[in-house]
């Protein structure tokens, strides 16, 4: 059984979007519902065995030591009340900026549930006994948001290897449902194409496409869903470099990848555009801003109940 990271580890990164879900996560865990400034910062102070570059500074006096990090606790939690203004309506968090602190709302609604369920399913070091249940949900939610990105028309499946089945490509074998594919794409097999050469779902998680006529489909999309913070070497995992062995392309997939991570800096804007490549990148902010509302009912039913158990668990400590 995976064993999951005590949510008293601090993250080992200078990554500040997994500083602020963690702060988030923090302010979860708490019985009172919140997070200081303070508590953060002795949260890591009390952390001897840190690794992380918090406790890399040489060559200065203790009193200038524990003046940069209260500094990098203070922008982490600026970081995080960035995104107050970016996720609106969707956050479910309070700041009261004049003292650094951070609040749980008091009254919660379908889209916090949903931005607490991506905020889980993006720190699964803290929540690894939930893994299976949280990345089969999460694909699920991915083949939804890229549903609410294109015309109501388009053909959009589930082709991965999850627990959430498609009716389409049900097979058990991959080589059979690359057959199936090819079928509804109207494209012909690669003559590179070997069974034997397969295993897994090769990196596609979702597929998408138009039928205009009795021609081929098009335009394709490929998905690949990354719930760990490995994404960016996942790219191309569902591209076209990859498939054209397997199917005869006329025109190259669009490649997608769905992250309930959040990839954006406090403007708003991608983190780091040298991170993205030839894929469109539909993070956490892309995901909840463009959701159809009929699918938000269908969130709900998967996220409720497993926050309401996280939120139950933490008024149980408070009891």
């Amino acid at each position: 059984m995976r064993t999951s990271k005590d949510i008293t580890n601090t993250p080992k990164t200078s990554d500040l979007n997994k500083w602020a879900d963690y702060i988030e996560l923090l302010c979860l865990k708490n019985p009172d519902g919140l997070l200081t400034c303070d508590a953060l910062y002795d949260r890591i102070t009390d952390e001897k065995d840190s690794t992380d570059d918090d406790n890399e500074d040489t060559g200065i006096t203790e009193s200038e030591s524990n003046d940069r990090l209260m500094q990098k606790v203070i922008d982490r939690f600026t970081f995080v009340s960035s995104r107050v203004h970016h996720y609106l309506d969707f956050y479910p968090f309070e700041f009261d900026t004049s003292e650094n602190i951070i609040y749980l709302k008091k009254e919660l609604f379908r889209k916090h549930y949903f931005y607490l369920y991506l905020l889980y399913s993006s720190n699964l070091d803290y929540y690894k006994e939930h893994m299976s249940d949280l990345t089969s949900n999460f694909e699920l939610i991915s083949t939804f948001s890229l549903k609410s990105h294109l015309p109501r028309f388009t053909q959009v499946h589930s082709f991965g290897k999850s627990k959430i089945k498609s009716k389409k490509f049900n097979q058990n074998k991959l080589s059979d449902k690359i057959r199936e594919l090819s079928k509804e794409l109207r494209l012909e097999l690669s003559p590179y194409f070997s069974e034997d050469k397969i295993s897994g779902d090769f990196g596609l998680d979702i597929v998408a496409w138009y039928n205009h006529d009795n021609n081929e489909a098009g335009p394709i999309f490929f998905g690949q869903c990354a719930c760990g913070f490995d994404w960016e070497a996942k790219q191309f995992d569902a591209h076209y470099d990859k498939w054209k062995n397997c199917i005869s392309f006329r025109h190259p997939p669009v490649s997608t990848i769905y992250i309930p991570k959040s990839f954006r800096d406090t403007s708003g804007l991608w983190l780091d555009d040298m991170k993205i490549y030839s894929t469109i990148v539909f993070d956490r902010l892309r995901i909840l801003k463009r959701m159809y509302r009929r699918y938000l009912k269908e969130i709900h039913k998967i996220s409720k109940p497993f926050v309401d158990k996280e939120l139950k668990e933490k008024l149980a400590v408070a009891e």
